[in-house]
C-alpha cells in the first residue's frame, strides 16, 4: 500500500464531505464476482479520483471546486495503486491485451516502429488507460518519475512510445512515457523514460521478442494472414 494509505483515505473523505455512505477509511476492500472484481472504499476513492483527474484534463472544477491540483497528485497514489491490484494481475492482462502486444511486436519488427532501410514509419494505436496497464504489466514496464505525477500515473491523454532503431545489425527497442501537466491550453507534453524490468529504457528487439514471448496468449490474437507478394 502506498505511505500514509488510510490518512490519504480520511483526507480524500474530508474533503468530499459527509454523505449518507460510512467513511472511506471505513469499508472493507472485498474481493467480489462481476466486472469490477476489487470493492470496497479503495474502489470508491480511485472511481473519485479517476473524475477529478479526468475534470482536470478537461479544465473542470475538481470535486465541485474542492480540489486543488497538489492534492490531486498527492491522492492519485491511491488510484494507481487500486488499478495496480484491480487491472494490472499478469492472468489478466495476458487475455486482455495478448492482441495487442502481438501486433506492437509485429510493427516494430517490421520497421513501422522506425527501424527500417527507407527510415521507418510509425504505427499509432489509440486506446485507453486500461491498455496502458496492460502493455506495462506484460512488459514489465514502468515510468517511476512523471512530475508531478505519482510513479506509473495514467493520465488522460498519456501515450506509451516504444521506438525501435537498427544500428551495427541489430535493432534495439527503447520505451518512453509521455504526458502533458495540463499547466495550460497548449498541449505541450513531457516525456520520460519508460523502464524494462532490466531497469533501462532500452532493450533489443530480440530480448523484447522473448519477453513477450513468455506472456502472450495466442489464443487471444489475431494477426491478419500475411498479404501475397
Amino acid at each position: 500500500r502506498p505511505a500514509r494509505y488510510e490518512g490519504r483515505l480520511a483526507a480524500l473523505q474530508a474533503l468530499l464531505g459527509r454523505g449518507v455512505a460510512p467513511p472511506l477509511q471505513s469499508i472493507p476492500d472485498v474481493v467480489a464476482g462481476g466486472a469490477v472484481g476489487w470493492l470496497g472504499g479503495s474502489f470508491v476513492a480511485s472511481s473519485w479520483i479517476e473524475a477529478m483527474l479526468l475534470q482536470f484534463g478537461a479544465g473542470l472544477p475538481m470535486a465541485y471546486g474542492r480540489v486543488a491540483p497538489p492534492q490531486l497528485y498527492e491522492m492519485l497514489e491511491l488510484h494507481v495503486y487500486y488499478r495496480a491490484i484491480a487491472d494490472r494481475g499478469l492472468s489478466i492482462e495476458r487475455r486482455g491485451e495478448s492482441n495487442l502486444l502481438a501486433h506492437v511486436l509485429r510493427d516494430l519488427a517490421s520497421g513501422a516502429g522506425g527501424a527500417s532501410p527507407q527510415g521507418g514509419g510509425a504505427s499509432l494505436y489509440v486506446g485507453h488507460d486500461t491498455n496502458l496497464d496492460g502493455l506495462s504489466a506484460l512488459l514489465g514496464l514502468g515510468w517511476p518519475a512523471a512530475p508531478p505525477y505519482p510513479a506509473n500515473t495514467t493520465v488522460p491523454g498519456g501515450m506509451l512510445r516504444l521506438t525501435a532503431t537498427a544500428a551495427g545489425g541489430a535493432t534495439a527497442v527503447c520505451a518512453s512515457f509521455l504526458y502533458t501537466r495540463f499547466e495550460d491550453a497548449s498541449g505541450g507534453m513531457a516525456e520520460v523514460d519508460a523502464l524494462f524490468p532490466t531497469g533501462k529504457p532500452c532493450i533489443s528487439l530480440v530480448q523484447l521478442t522473448l519477453l513477450a514471448a513468455a506472456v502472450v496468449d495466442k489464443r487471444c490474437v489475431r494477426l491478419p494472414a500475411p498479404s501475397a507478394s
